[in-house]
């Protein structure tokens, strides 16, 4: 069964046998997922429930950190409120799965580290086993049909990686981490409605609600629940009900031989993976034809017809959260930024959003499904951008990636570093923001995750005991 050929791969993954390529690309991935958790509070603290309060008053061991307030919290809380408030929309994406991978995944297994004080390498080793399984689960659904259906891929897979993840450091048997995959696969949920002008907490949420899921079918697993055998080879199955088909061979398809994790791709700006080529595309024709944001008559993007759903909303966005998605508004502000667009929270800040001459602009952007741009899609997400000036010139630039940030034109290590900075700021100083780095990059030697989770801990919690 695929569960049970899935199971043996997590259960017998371990440090060695990773690739050190694999792993070098896991700690930079770790340390920009990190400046996700930071920057998320403080950017959204306005637009999502107070999680934290909600976490603490229902009370529990003291098990794990969340971000930005002080005290430690019952694991399964710290995974939903770090999950919730790091989804920020600038972490890292796999392209062909479409899955925020890290945002539902990373946060949770830090949670569940801290919670049996698991080592640096066991850490990594759930990260990757958590990931691997993940991935070809959307593989094998296949993202188009998943989001066809109405559903969100992330928030539909990312239960069953987290309990991949949850099952590695709670030490599960094979047979109980197989039973704790087909759990996930029936906790399974979340909606792709979450776009337009007044984007809900929901979009977060909801992703928060995946990560626990997972984390709470390993537990069961371990508590002796059981789950569906066949959960991906029955009619009825978690196939039949999330995409309708299913390639069965994908779910195992190089599984322990090429590493997935390897190939996510890392944003430079503060917007879902959709909106970017179109938006490199527009700083790349002003920067070579010195325009500026009063020069714009007007532009015209046209993307997938299977993206216009997802960031071709119309109305201008009414809150943080419908920045992320909302491809008419990053181009009218990236207009008026520039470079200085990279990497910062401040293109949806209230000041950005108030801005009357980005509002002018945006009356004047459109954008339009193509055909011929539907035939890449899933697999990349091109799309040609059309600009006309004041004076009646004309430009247009068709961007077929990959864009800066893909595993096929990566960060730089100082670019992760900037980006970690920018992001981290105020949150941390900077003798803090070098502390998580330096941790971070001899991970495998930590005895203690607390001793990284420590180093972003609030008020006295950065003690953990020995």
């Amino acid at each position: 069964m695929i569960r049970d050929q899935l199971a043996e791969f997590s259960i017998g993954l371990n440090y060695t046998s990773i690739p050190t390529a694999v792993t070098a690309e896991v700690k930079r991935l770790l340390l920009d997922h990190v400046s996700s958790m930071l920057a998320g509070p403080k950017v959204f603290s306005t637009e999502l429930p107070d999680l934290p309060k909600r976490v603490s008053q229902q009370g529990g061991r003291p098990e794990s950190t969340v971000i930005g307030v002080p005290g430690r919290f019952p694991c399964n809380g710290a995974v939903f409120a770090n999950t919730a408030m790091g989804f920020t929309g600038c972490d890292a994406w796999h392209k062909p799965s479409t899955l925020h991978v890290p945002a539902v995944l990373f946060s949770a297994a830090i949670a569940v580290a801290e919670s049996v004080q698991a080592s640096g390498r066991q850490l990594v080793e759930s990260i990757v086993a958590g990931a691997e399984v993940m991935i070809r689960v959307s593989e094998a659904l296949g993202s188009r049909n998943i989001y066809a259906r109405g559903f969100h891929p992330t928030s539909v897979c990312g239960p069953i990686g987290c309990a991949v993840a949850t099952g590695r450091l709670l030490g599960l048997t094979e047979l109980q981490m197989a039973e704790a995959i087909s759990t996930a696969a029936v906790h399974s949920a979340g909606s792709s409605i979450w776009r337009g002008a007044r984007t809900p907490a929901t979009f977060c949420v909801q992703i928060g609600r995946a990560a626990e899921s997972g984390v709470l079918a390993a537990q069961l697993a371990a508590d002796g629940c059981y789950g569906v055998d066949r959960i991906f080879e029955d009619p009825r199955g978690f196939p039949a009900s999330y995409a309708g088909e299913a390639d069965l061979c994908a779910f195992t398809h190089e599984l322990g031989t090429t590493f997935r994790i390897a190939r996510l791709m890392m944003h430079r700006f503060w917007f879902g993976p959709y909106l970017l080529t179109s938006v490199e595309a527009l700083i790349d024709l002003m920067s070579e034809h010195n325009l500026g944001p009063s020069d714009f008559d007007s532009i015209q993007a046209r993307i997938p017809h299977g993206v216009v759903p997802l960031i071709g909303a119309v109305e201008y966005p009414q809150n943080r959260l419908a920045t992320l998605t909302t491809l008419r508004y990053a181009l009218s502000v990236v207009a008026h930024m520039g470079n200085d667009a990279l990497y910062t929270p401040d293109v949806s800040s209230p000041t950005s959003m108030m801005d009357p001459s980005v509002k002018s602009l945006f009356e004047r952007v459109t954008v339009t499904g193509d055909d011929e741009l539907d035939l890449g899609f899933p697999g990349t997400e091109a799309s040609i951008l059309t600009l006309k000036t004041r004076d009646g010139r004309k430009f247009e630039r068709r961007h077929n990636g990959p864009v800066r940030g893909d595993p096929d034109n990566p960060l730089s290590d100082s670019e992760v570093r900037e980006k970690f900075d920018v992001m981290a700021t105020p949150t941390l100083p900077a003798g803090g923001r070098d502390q998580i780095i330096t941790t971070i990059n001899r991970i495998d030697c930590l005895e203690d995750v607390r001793q990284l989770s420590s180093l972003w801990a609030v008020d006295g919690t950065n003690q953990h005991d020995d």
